[in-house]
């Protein structure tokens, strides 16, 4: 479940890069719905 608006983050800080990678969605995007949530936009 993606986090609140209010309340989402992320907590890696290459979230940036990661998601300039296209590494946001597949494989892993499990992993960054937790860790890159606000720059993956998977904010509620």
């Amino acid at each position: 479940m993606s986090p609140p608006a209010a309340t989402c983050r992320d907590e890696r800080l290459n979230c940036a890069a990661i998601k300039a990678a296209h590494s946001c969605d597949d494989v892993f995007r499990a992993t960054m719905m937790q860790q890159c949530a606000r720059t993956c936009c998977y904010c509620t």
